[in-house]
């Protein structure tokens, strides 16, 4: 990597041109932020001490989403970009020591159309020169199957049941609380402090840093924002007279509505081998975990 403006390169002992070690800000804590400290922690164990996560509060946030809802680990999608990546993902939630304790791999049960079945089989062969790893089942048999947990399931509109043995649901609030010690781990800091603004050159065109609302200002090389709906906000109280860095329209905040249902002692035998459901059918898809 080349020397920026003013700046010398470093010298090795062996006399070779080496980089001085880069600088991170990651500002929020949660499962992109955790997960980017951990991986340049991990590309570059040497750096580690360069890189700072802050967050509003002590690890973990509770209002990070990965903090109180499990995640549903699965590749069955019909966009082959998303497949891709999830299957990367699957490897590593069953291989890695950081995520395999919190993988689930109950499998998964896709009330779908035929059409919608075929183009996820034909994603799986494309990617992975391989027969799909799924199993298409009637919808009759699929209420049957299962021990019968899903024999009152609303399936009127469903052409086929894809199942899924490879998926499963992950352990979102211990993982990620295992990332982000990991990360300490390795030598990334954690900063626990709210941030009131980010902090611009007198150009207004870098960004050079963040203040936290008690005026500790923290400052490194690359600045990353994984701050989630907060995003706009940062941005908008940051930079108020540039127009072109606001977010206008370009992010949208969501949210998912969860509930749980405590099954009765007697009952809790029945679900002991029940897998995740994904039901896009109807005006308000759900999912269900186990």
């Amino acid at each position: 990597m080349g020397s920026g403006p003013g700046q010398q390169p470093s010298i090795s002992p062996s006399g070779c041109n080496s980089s001085p070690p880069q600088s991170y800000l990651i500002i929020g804590a949660g499962c992109f932020g955790a997960a980017t400290a951990l991986q340049l922690a991990r590309s570059d164990p040497s750096s580690a001490s360069n890189i700072t996560l802050l967050d509003r509060t002590p690890s973990p946030c509770p209002s990070a989403a990965a903090h109180d809802l499990n995640k549903i680990i699965r590749a069955e999608y019909t966009d082959p970009f998303y497949m891709r990546l999830a299957l990367e993902a699957m490897d590593l939630w069953k291989s890695d020591p950081i995520f395999s304790p919190y993988f689930h791999q109950v499998g998964m049960l896709l009330p779908t159309t035929l059409e919608h079945a075929s183009k996820i089989a034909e994603n799986y062969t494309s990617i992975t020169s391989q027969p799909a790893p799924i199993e298409l089942i009637e919808p009759a048999t699929a209420k049957e199957r299962f021990g019968g947990i899903f024999r009152n399931a609303y399936l009127d509109k469903v052409e086929t049941c894809l199942f899924s043995p490879e998926a499963g649901w992950g352990d979102a609030e211990n993982a990620f609380q295992n990332v982000i010690k990991s990360a300490i781990a390795l030598g990334v800091k954690y900063v626990p402090h709210a941030v009131d603004k980010l902090l611009f050159d007198e150009t207004g065109h870098s960004c050079l840093g963040a203040r936290t609302i008690t005026g500790l200002d923290l400052r490194a090389q690359h600045v990353i924002l994984c701050t989630g709906a907060n995003t706009a906000w940062l941005i908008a109280n940051s930079a108020p007279d540039k127009p072109t860095l606001q977010v206008g329209d370009r992010m949208v905040a969501a949210a998912a509505i969860m509930g749980a249902y405590r099954v009765p002692t007697e009952q809790m035998g029945k679900f002991d081998f029940a897998p995740i459901v994904v039901n896009p059918v109807g005006v308000t898809p759900g999912l269900s975990y186990p």
